[in-house]
């Protein structure tokens, strides 16, 4: 398994310079927002706060959770 993470993470670096060197884009990369998700990703575009749907979908459904309890998530 370590083995495929340093695959995607070299895949992940290849796209960054090429970003960088040879489209001459702009790149954030930024930590996702996620509570408890350790993830970093490429911001394609500004309003991206989450590494996956699936982290912005749980969060969401935190933050709806919450306001029908009248909590803070």
């Amino acid at each position: 398994m370590a083995h495929a993470h340093a695959r995607l993470t070299f895949h992940g670096r290849c796209l960054l310079v090429r970003r960088v060197v040879f489209d001459r884009r702009p790149v954030a990369h930024v930590e996702c927002a996620a509570h408890g998700c350790e993830r970093f990703f490429l911001r394609s575009h500004g309003a991206r706060r989450w590494c996956t749907t699936r982290c912005g979908n749980r969060v969401r459904a935190a933050r709806a959770y919450a306001a029908r309890r009248g909590t803070s998530p």
